[in-house]
């Protein structure tokens, strides 16, 4: 299979073209494209989809989405077999294909062969890789979903195009064909008016080719735009053309240029006045050695050279992230790739900011070695540091240096070594975020994140050739999981295997299979090399509460944790949690990706866990975990008593005094929390029925159940009460079980597993009765009633509800339950019981205030209404019902009401006022993305105007 997203979204199996024909389809392929080998959220689809303001069927419609795909990609696939190609995980999905099977991986990996040919003085053939990289494009990004045109994915891709054709026009001009790099860069600069480094390539184009005047022309006009759109003068690259156009000899120029710098020297070594020729001394270049194996980042590395053409100020970045995450080597091989634009040298310095060998180098030693290496003598130097900093930055000033300070423990550590005049580059790399240095010196941020799996592939493929990795890919993909892409981990793991070539790579993946085990076999030769060693310089920087913290958050069941969660497992008010998990993440032992949401990776989460066991003595986790429980368990409770007005739902027992109860104001809040915590939840059912916690398991799933069911979390819901189910059984509790039985019988009959949910369904309804729990049967045959396909067994059912949700005054079971005998006595024919039932259950619900509910039942009554033939109640029913969804916002809702209605004023011959209803219907479906009852809507619709036309066109009598 082939995926192409550089111009329309085209998919093929072999030859044969797959034709994606849906919008919404389209958009989660080309999305999923872009990212493949890493999962898109469910947020990130539904935002790509809808934006900020997202229908409430999102969810549902996604898997339609996911469905159609899946039916398209692979048509062999059994039903309920797992996709291989476009598989679920956690609360997303991801492409699960090789990378060079999508025409941008490819793209992208011709334009760093090229790179890497440049750098090795082979231009010729860099030239002709990129011209097979840009024979890749079919057109713009995803050109066929121009809604995308704005996301991220899609605008960062269209810049690597520009990018690679910048590169390919500067090659072409390098290789003496100005002439084709002209239309090359011609095409960029339309594209970008003011990027000042193509703008300076095409004026050297143009003259290459003997256009001196339209290099002019074009000058001035790039200058204009730049003084009138951004207030700013021409950059370095803009200046050096014009001049180069005016002194009418760039070529010598440039090559008395190259000599100097081979020589060392910023002079002719005669002047003409007769004074001394300058006294040479060697330029510094400090640079420890670049990893010839170097992989990835390429988005770090763009935005590193994107900071090259301010020559206003002097530019910093401050590179930050997690121990092992590579940012030395980041900084030292992007300072190889410019060090030829920094004429002046290059100073590097270790901080060792984090160093458990020896102590961290102050600033006055840091600021006496950059002092001997511009050659200055000791007896010159002050002996103060503001003196020092002060001819520091004298000796710099208009000077083009690059400096790299490495391993900073700060901002003051690094602030008396940063230059003072333009000119100059740092990089500044440290675990600490260094957010005074980007506040108060104008720093520009960048943090480095774990790889991504394609790019971990390309790391070890790249240290144990592709032969090796490619006869065990399952086991490569097994390393880069336990690895959890973190560069160290990956690098440990292949310098074992290639000092072991004798070793099976699935063998060294088994090694890694446990979180236990996983720290010993990332264990290299000296601390360096050990991931536990290195996570550990950062642990020990940290204040004695943060360090406890960190041990507790080994405990929690991940993927993130909210500040409200952090405050009950440590037993600490919010306010002190909010402060402690900042000093985690200020020395990225914790990664905040969202506002009071923070996450750590698999490895982390291994070493704190560690930590706990080691630190934390059982009754501590024994509490921890109780106070964490209690947390999810009455914060899922409070929203569900906002979400679901059902008095019948159980009350947790009460919480510990030191649970911090997540404060949720409206319906809202509660939906955004419940969005946020399900994966947590999901993971706190898990580990609270293997920590011995089995009420908390079973009654986190009774809590979620309406939640499953309204979203359609069917599988999530059968796992859930699957593990709640055995948890109640460990403990004989027979209510956990009865309950538990009962989710797995709704969720099974979901599923269309009949036969499961039967044997749940009536276990559920005999532990109730033999319970005594008048309450918890009425819920049992409510789902049986609404599950049964038979009308005779569902109105039993739906009546035995009735009256026990009547015995136990339970007014909205009571009303659920006449909605669903209702719907029971209309498949039986039996009208005006169905009308019956309908119009208590809309009164019940309109005295408890449930207006989503009463307008399912306004729903339902406009359906009766419409099977006996009286047209005009129907209508005034769907009406009740339209009003209604409209004020909640319920858009489906709204939709599938429209459909029943245009449907009325069909049977009474009303075919304006049905084309209006299915027309209305449509504008929604299509706004929501929901394919097949669109196409199902026009096709009715182009069924109705050709009957119109039919009748309009008969003779009259």
């Amino acid at each position: 299979m082939r995926i192409q997203v550089l111009g329309p979204v085209r998919v093929w199996r072999g030859e044969e073209a797959i034709e994606v024909a849906r919008f919404g389809p389209r958009v989660m392929l080309g999305l999923l494209a872009l990212a493949v080998g890493r999962p898109l959220s469910r947020a990130e689809l539904v935002d790509a989809l809808w934006g900020q303001q997202p229908p409430p069927s999102a969810v549902n419609t996604l898997q339609t989405h996911v469905k159609h795909l899946r039916r398209l990609l692979e048509p062999q696939r059994r039903r309920y077999a797992p996709s291989t190609v476009l598989p679920a995980v956690g609360d997303g999905y991801a492409l699960d294909l090789p990378a060079d099977r999508i025409d941008f991986y490819r793209f992208r990996d011709l334009v760093g062969a090229a790179a890497a040919a440049d750098r090795n003085g082979d231009p010729r053939r860099a030239v002709e890789l990129l011209r097979q990289a840009l024979e890749s494009w079919q057109g713009p990004p995803l050109a066929d979903l121009p809604s995308l045109a704005g996301h991220p994915k899609v605008v960062a891709l269209a810049e690597q195009r520009r990018a690679a054709l910048t590169h390919y026009g500067e090659l072409l001009i390098a290789a003496g064909d100005p002439a084709a790099a002209v239309a090359v860069l011609e095409q960029v600069t339309a594209e970008q008016a003011l990027d000042e480094v193509a703008c300076a390539l095409l004026i050297r184009a143009y003259h290459g080719t003997g256009r001196r005047a339209q290099a002019f022309t074009f000058y001035h006009q790039t200058r204009r735009r730049l003084i009138e759109q951004l207030g700013i003068d021409p950059g370095p690259e803009l200046t050096a053309a014009h001049t180069a156009l005016l002194q009418q000899d760039e070529a010598t120029a440039i090559h008395n240029r190259q000599v100097q710098l081979h020589n060392g020297q910023s002079t002719a070594a005669g002047r003409r006045d007769g004074r001394p020729a300058a006294v040479h001394r060697p330029i510094p270049a400090q640079l420890p050695p670049d990893i010839p194996v170097f992989t990835g980042r390429a988005d770090h590395l763009r935005q590193l050279d994107s900071r090259l053409s301010d020559a206003t100020t002097v530019v910093i970045s401050a590179v930050s992230g997690t121990a092992g995450v590579g940012k030395t080597t980041l900084a030292v091989h992007w300072a190889h790739r410019v060090r030829d634009r920094f004429p002046d040298g290059q100073l590097h310095v270790n901080l060792r900011g984090f160093d458990p060998v020896g102590p961290m180098v102050n600033t006055a030693e840091a600021l006496r070695g950059f002092l001997d290496a511009l050659r200055v003598p000791a007896h010159e130097i002050p002996t103060d540091l503001p003196a020092q900093t002060a001819l520091y930055r004298s000796l710099l000033a208009g000077k083009r240096m690059l400096i790299i300070l490495d391993n900073a423990r700060d901002a003051d550590q690094v602030r008396p070594l940063l230059p003072g005049a333009p000119g100059c580059v740092v990089v500044v790399t440290s675990r600490n975020r260094l957010a005074s240095l980007v506040a108060v010196d104008g720093a520009s941020p960048l943090v480095l994140g774990l790889l991504r799996v394609d790019e971990a592939r390309q790391f070890l493929t790249r240290r144990l050739g592709h032969d090796r990795t490619a006869a065990e890919p399952r086991a490569v993909d097994q390393i880069i999981h336990a690895s959890a892409r973190l560069p160290l981990a990956l690098a440990i793991v292949a310098a074992r295997a290639a000092t072991h070539p004798d070793f099976t790579l699935t063998a060294l993946a088994n090694q890694l299979d446990t979180a236990h085990d996983r720290l010993d076999a990332l264990t290299g030769d000296d601390t360096a090399t050990d991931v536990r060693a290195v996570f550990s310089w950062s642990y020990e920087a940290l204040s004695g509460d943060a360090r406890r913290l960190f041990r507790l958050l080994g405990l929690h069941p991940g993927p993130s944790i909210s500040v409200p969660a952090t405050a009950s497992l440590a037993a600490i008010s919010p306010a002190r949690a909010r402060t402690l998990l900042a000093e985690l993440a200020h020395t990225s032992l914790i990664n905040e990706y969202a506002p009071d949401r923070y996450g750590l990776h698999d490895l982390l989460r291994a070493y704190a866990t560690e930590l706990a066991d080691a630190h934390c003595t059982r009754p501590d986790r024994h509490q921890a975990h109780r106070r964490l429980f209690d947390h999810h368990l009455h914060t899922a409770h409070d929203v569900a008593t906002l979400l679901y007005p059902d008095p019948a739902r159980i009350t947790p027992p009460p919480a510990s005094s030191d649970a911090a109860i997540e404060p949720l104001p409206d319906r809202s809040h509660a939906l955004a929390w419940l969005t946020a915590e399900l994966p947590v939840l999901l993971n706190s059912v898990r580990v609270a029925a293997e920590t011995g916690f089995h009420t908390h398991c079973w009654q986190l799933v009774v809590m979620l159940t309406n939640h499953f069911q309204r979203w359609g979390r069917w599988r999530d819901w059968a796992n859930a009460s699957d593990i709640a189910l055995r948890a109640a059984q460990r403990e004989a509790d027979l209510v956990g079980q009865a309950h538990a039985h009962r989710c797995l019988a709704a969720a099974h009959r979901y599923l269309d597993h009949h036969e499961e949910y039967e044997t749940h369904i009536r276990r559920a309804l005999d532990l109730f009765g033999e319970l005594g729990d008048r309450v918890g049967l009425a819920r049992a045959h409510h789902t049986a009633s609404g599950a049964s396909t038979d009308p005779v067994t569902a109105a039993h059912h739906a009546q035995q509800a009735l009256t026990l949700y009547q015995v136990t005054r339970n007014r909205w079971g009571e009303a659920s339950a006449l909605n669903n005998a209702s719907h029971a006595y209309r498949k039986l024919g039996d009208l005006a019981k169905a009308r019956s039932h309908g119009e208590q259950a809309v009164a019940i619900f309109q005295e408890i205030g449930d207006p989503g509910s009463e307008a399912n039942t306004w729903d339902s009554l406009g359906t009766i209404h419409h099977a006996g033939g009286d047209h005009q109640e129907a209508i005034g029913c769907f009406q009740r019902a339209l009003a209604l969804f409209r004020t909640l916002g319920e858009r489906v809702a709204e939709a599938n009401v429209l459909d029943r209605l245009g449907s009325v004023h069909l049977a009474r011959g009303d075919r304006t006022a049905a084309g209006d209803a299915w027309r209305h219907a449509l504008t929604i479906h299509d706004a929501l993305g929901s394919p097949e009852v669109a196409d199902a809507l026009r096709a009715r619709l182009g069924r109705l105007d050709h009957a119109s036309d039919n009748h309009a066109a008969r003779p009259e009598p």
